[in-house]
């Protein structure tokens, strides 16, 4: 016997176009630490996103174009959290970033490889 909630659904919150992509496009960045970019399907995402397929295509035309916006993105993440400070000595900043970037790696790695294969 299913069990059936008796509860409202959730409201569910209109966001702006800007404020919809950007919510895709990390989700897409999200899923990415996990799968490879071929991995990344539409229904994937729509489900994930609670979307219709047909949303994702207005917001991204195609999917290429949302694997590369989804790459893009990943790799501003990538330069963002790896830059080393601004302040200190050359040894400590250097150490920074690259702790940061093995992090990064360790923590994505899935995506990591799909953005160097992908750069090769």
């Amino acid at each position: 016997m299913a069990l059936v909630s008796t509860d409202p659904p959730a409201p569910r919150t209109r966001l702006s176009p800007e404020q919809r992509r950007s919510q895709l496009l990390d989700l897409g960045v999200r899923l990415l630490a996990t799968r490879s970019v071929d991995e990344l399907s539409i229904d994937l995402l729509a489900e994930e996103a609670g979307i219709s397929r047909g949303l994702l295509y207005h917001y991204f035309g195609n999917k290429h174009q949302f694997h590369e916006a989804v790459v893009r993105r990943a790799a501003d993440d990538l330069v963002s959290q790896t830059a080393p400070p601004v302040e200190g000595d050359p040894v400590h900043r250097l150490l920074v970033s690259v702790t940061a970037y093995v992090d990064y790696v360790d923590a994505n790695y899935e995506g990591y490889l799909s953005l160097v294969r992908g750069a090769a």
